[in-house]
């Protein structure tokens, strides 16, 4: 009689809501695991969240790493992975120094022409970019090289021809400005293309330069970089550029 009175006595000293409360967080409990279960959790970015989070508490998994391919095909930036950038970050100080080397060699070759300001040399998404204006290759509205043209392009060839970039692709880039042609062309787009095709049948001549490692394409004025509401800014548009693609990318498609 006394254990049941002292029951009865223990079950009137808890609040009413507490047990409410109990039942709605039991649910909520369910709820979630049950929303957990039903979750389709995509395997290559849960590895990096997880390695990302393991290498931030220094518990990193020896010998266990990224695919770098999976990573880039997320669109994962590398020095966000706590844990795994250190590898991937020496890699792309690694191709940053060779892309350095080629460049300041290119720089030696042509800088005559850069100090002239005909030319510019950059890298960018595409890989190197050798930018040629107008005035250095070709006569306002021609499509046709000129003779000038011969000893930058002459030194661009040899440099083409290196081991180092036997195997890289080449696309030839011709741009304009805003301004409609005149004469043979219906639009800048013949124009901006034709130019593209006469520098790289120029250099198709050149030994060390395989016609499969090259491709030619028109723009236009659709790609400037400059405003076309000034002469400059127009005169930096009429350009010529020669891109040196990435060493992974080995096709035109």
């Amino acid at each position: 009689m006394s254990e049941r009175k002292a029951r009865e006595e223990e079950s009137r000293s808890t609040p009413e809501y507490m047990l409410t409360f109990g039942d709605m967080m039991n649910l909520l409990l369910c709820f979630f695991v049950a929303i957990i279960a039903q979750a389709n959790f995509e395997e290559p970015r849960y590895q990096i969240v997880t390695s990302a989070i393991q290498g931030g508490l220094g518990i990193l998994p020896g010998g266990n790493a990224i695919d770098v391919g999976n990573m880039m095909n997320l669109g994962m930036n590398i020095d966000t992975l706590t844990g795994t950038a250190p590898k991937f970050r020496e890699d792309a100080k690694g191709v940053k120094k060779d892309l350095d080397k080629i460049t300041s060699t290119l720089e030696v070759k042509l800088l005559q022409a850069i100090k002239k300001g005909t030319t510019k040399i950059k890298t960018d998404e595409r890989g190197i970019v050798i930018q040629l204006t107008e005035s250095i290759v070709f006569d306002s509205g021609s499509p046709v090289l000129n003779e000038s043209a011969s000893p930058v392009l002459d030194q661009i060839a040899e440099f083409l021809s290196m081991p180092d970039l036997i195997n890289r692709l080449i696309r030839i880039e011709g741009h304009t400005d805003n301004i409609p042609v005149s004469g043979k062309f219906q639009s800048n787009w013949e124009l901006s293309t034709m130019r593209a095709v006469n520098v790289l049948h120029y250099f198709e001549k050149k030994p060390g330069i395989k016609p499969s490692r090259m491709s030619a394409v028109g723009y236009g004025q659709f790609k400037p970089v400059a405003p076309n509401t000034t002469d400059e800014g127009r005169k930096a548009n009429r350009r010529v550029e020669i891109v040196i693609l990435k060493e992974n990318v080995k096709s035109f498609e």
